[in-house]
């Protein structure tokens, strides 16, 4: 049964039903540089799924049934056009690594609080101009990458981030 299914630099005509079958054991999922302009409306089906990666398309938003991914663990869409991270983004318990560079996001929900096994989170190069009170609750985040946003101040409570190792902040108005 497929496991992992990567297709990379590689135009796709339409995304490949195939492998939403009901119950699809489909764990990695790579769609990198294939001109993917939108998502399936069966994408939820993907109930295994771990790690998946959209980077370098022209999408503009994130699936609806991304929250139904209870087992994902990486989730990298950089360089798309993506404007909103959904609301309900801290259902994935699972989330330790978020890549979300290069993209046109403007604002972080308040449920991003709840991933609190999330170890690398980076979002720069959007359009974001604060960070919500439940961000400073991930306490295992590592890395963090807010550079080439809209922050107009470095907030006193990334001091609460006591696992941070690495923070990225410049290119904001707030480090200018």
């Amino acid at each position: 049964q497929l496991r992992s299914l990567e297709v990379n630099d590689e135009p796709l005509a339409e995304f490949p039903h195939a492998i939403l079958r009901k119950g699809a054991p489909l764990e990695v999922l790579t769609l990198s540089n294939v001109g993917l302009k939108q998502w399936p409306k069966d994408m939820g089906l993907l109930t295994e799924l771990r790690a998946l990666d959209v980077s370098e398309n022209a999408l503009k938003t994130l699936p609806e049934a991304l929250t139904s991914f209870g087992k994902l663990e990486i989730l990298r869409a950089n360089e798309n056009a993506i404007v909103h991270i959904p609301d309900d983004i801290g259902r994935l318990r699972n989330l330790h690594t978020v890549e979300l560079r290069k993209n046109k996001i403007d604002g972080i929900p308040e449920s991003i609080g709840a991933l609190r096994e999330l170890v690398t989170l980076d979002l720069g190069t959007n359009r974001i101009p604060s960070l919500p009170a439940s961000f400073f609750d991930l306490s295992k985040l590592k890395t963090l990458s807010l550079q080439n946003n809209l922050l107009d101040k470095v907030p006193d409570e990334l001091a609460r981030l006591g696992a941070l190792e690495t923070l990225l902040l410049q290119t904001n108005p707030a480090t200018r």
